[in-house]
């Protein structure tokens, strides 16, 4: 989006030595009743917003301007309920990430207000704004945030407008950012210690804090943080007193913490902590005649709810990552921020942050028990909701991801190498949607990789685990591996490979046994929670481009045979309205309802059953059936 007369301004005294938080300032009047009233704002870095002292971007989220990569976000905020007759609008700028990067420092605006006459004002970011330094003195990722509260009013000068030729203008694009929103405030228990005051949440949460403080002017007070009582100085807040009481409230860095440490001789006059939660919808829901699946499916749906703390961790291969719940979770926007993340840090770094199992520690390169997920999130986002630009905008990466493999190592383990072959097929079928010619490169690359790897398996020596991969990838039917899987139990499988294991059991025929296996009392039930969906529910969307985002579904119930449950019932809501579906036993037969809207092309298929009856009313079918 470009505004004409709109221009790139910046703060000529800012200097990479400080790394100083910059202010930008416009005053203005509004000239009779608005009708409604818009900002979009854009910087080369995080920025916050304030509308006569009041906050405009409120959500907490990262607002980073990326200068690496050939987008920058542009945010849009309606800012109609802060305007009175004289305004004052104030953008703080930090340099998060872009530390030492100041030649780039920017800041970009366009202030749209429509009056009930039905004039139209335009205010633009110009030569007519003023710059200062306030007391937020820097913020980064690595040192928190720093605040001096003794600095009096900085005196405003005229800004200065960037005449670089990059183009910034025309790389601006609409933000993803799922919004962080302040969901509790919690005030903790204080914990005796010695000069250092411990404050303690009670539960490992994401949020900030807000911190009202009393002590001598010039006093220096540390506030540090930690999932545990051993303390770091990493990330953290660093503020001098004016001598009054001074309130100090994160503007910028959020962080994962159970404990919060002040040290200093300040008295603490109140202490709390805002706890920050990303404002995601549900998509599906799910129901059975099992009151103990049903309790462990909606506790389940809290705990990820509770855990959606960070959409970088969806480019984690941890088995606990709670996000990458297509049918439970809204996560569109969310998987769109994880890849935008992904690719600035690639950017920048040459490669992908890894999340790895020990620890969650982020490392950067390509390495063993290195994610591969950032190319299957782009294919199930673009599988799941039919937008194209999901893949423009990320296949480049996704080449460099997979570009470092050309054959295996001995010291690869067989899940690493099933992932990489799996994530060649992927690309193979990202190229195809595209109308891409490097689909011939991928298919070659994935065929060679299968052939070296896949081709010569003996199945009776493999793990669960690998067995229900090559399932879930389809590597060997479900006939092929049938009599392999007969000699595992479903305790030898690992909690992230559970679902696929559940349907692999299915599609063998034992239809009984995956209800036997989330019934039985030793089971933990939270791990059947994507197979409730795909599996018993039977709802997936065709994985072609004529079928990407519903537009074509397969639904294919997998309705008890063991009795363990009699009924289920649940849906998800696609782009054309909600899929239902409903089954139950009834005497010697089953009822199986579903409702599909209209827009939707969809195949039902009922393994192990004869439909011997069937009717339709508007778009909703349903399905007299017997066993076979």
């Amino acid at each position: 989006m470009n505004f004409l007369g709109a221009k790139w301004i910046y703060n000529n005294e800012y200097t990479s030595v400080d790394n100083r938080c910059v202010y930008f300032y416009k005053d203005f009047e509004t000239s009779s009743e608005v009708k409604s009233a818009y900002i979009y704002a854009a910087s080369t870095d995080a920025f916050r917003l304030y509308l006569n002292s009041g906050r405009i971007n409120g959500n907490y989220f990262e607002n980073h301007g990326i200068t690496y990569i050939k987008q920058i976000p542009l945010y849009k905020y309606d800012i109609k309920d802060l305007l009175s007759d004289k305004n004052s609008v104030c953008a703080v700028l930090g340099s998060v990430k872009r530390k030492l990067h100041c030649s780039d420092f920017l800041f970009y605006a366009v202030i749209v207000i429509e009056y009930a006459d039905g004039s139209t004002e335009k205010i633009l970011t110009d030569e007519s704004w003023e710059t200062s330094f306030g007391q937020l003195f820097s913020v980064s990722f690595q040192d928190g945030e720093k605040y001096d509260f003794t600095a009096g009013a900085f005196k405003r000068r005229s800004v200065h407008v960037s005449t670089d030729k990059k183009g910034y203008t025309y790389l601006l694009s609409k933000a993803y950012a799922p919004g962080l929103f302040a969901e509790s405030s919690l005030k903790p228990k204080a914990v005796d210690g010695s000069k250092a005051k411990i404050f303690d949440a009670g539960f490992v949460a994401l949020g900030v804090i807000s911190v009202k403080l009393k002590g001598k002017k010039g006093e220096k007070v540390k506030i540090r943080y930690s999932e545990t009582t051993d303390f770091s100085d990493r990330c953290c807040d660093e503020l001098t007193l004016s001598g009054g009481e001074d309130v100090f409230s994160n503007e910028f860095i959020y962080k994962n913490f159970k404990y919060a440490e002040v040290s200093g001789n300040a008295e603490i006059l109140s202490f709390e902590i805002c706890r920050l939660s990303y404002n995601i919808d549900r998509n599906g829901d799910f129901h059975c005649s099992n009151s103990k699946i049903n309790e462990a499916y909606f506790e389940n749906i809290q705990h990820r709810s509770d855990k959606l703390s960070d959409y970088k961790m969806m480019i984690s291969d941890d088995a606990a990552n709670p996000v990458f719940d297509m049918f439970s979770f809204d996560c569109r926007e969310y998987i769109e921020a994880a890849l935008s993340s992904c690719r600035a840090s690639q950017a920048e770094n040459g490669c992908v942050p890894i999340a790895l199992r020990r620890g969650l520690q982020y490392r950067y390169g390509i390495f063993e028990n290195a994610t591969l997920l950032p190319i299957e999130l782009v294919y199930r986002h673009y599988i799941m909701f039919g937008d194209i630009g999901i893949i423009r905008n990320n296949i480049d990466m996704c080449r460099k991801i997979i570009g470092f493999v050309d054959e295996f190592s001995e010291s690869d383990n067989l899940e690493f190498i099933l992932k990489t072959i799996y994530s060649a097929e992927l690309m193979s079928r990202l190229c195809s949607f595209m109308g891409s010619p490097d689909e011939a490169y991928y298919k070659k690359l994935y065929q060679s990789l299968y052939t070296a790897a896949v081709d010569g398996l003996n199945l009776q020596e493999l793990s669960a685990d690998v067995l229900a991969l090559l399932y879930k990838y389809r590597f060997k039917t479900p006939a092929e591996l049938k009599d392999a899987v007969l000699t595992h139990s479903y305790k030898e499988v690992s909690p992230e490979n559970m679902s696929s294991w559940l349907g692999l059991l299915y599609e063998c025929g034992k239809f009984e046994e995956p209800y036997k296996i989330i019934t039985s009392d030793d089971f933990d039930k939270t791990l059947c929670r994507d197979w409730l969906f795909t599996g018993c529910l039977g709802i997936r969307p065709e994985e072609t481009a004529d079928g990407a985002g519903f537009k074509k579904v397969i639904i294919q119930p997998a309705i008890d045979l063991s009795y363990s449950i009699k009924k289920a019932s649940g849906g998800y809501i696609t782009p054309y309205g909600k899929i239902s579906v409903f089954w139950e036993k009834t005497d010697d037969m089953y009822t199986c309802c579903l409702t599909v809207p209209y827009e939707i092309d969809a195949t039902c298929r009922f393994n192990g059953f004869k439909v011997v009856n069937q009717k339709s009313s508007r778009e909703t079918y349903v399905f007299i059936l017997r066993r076979n």
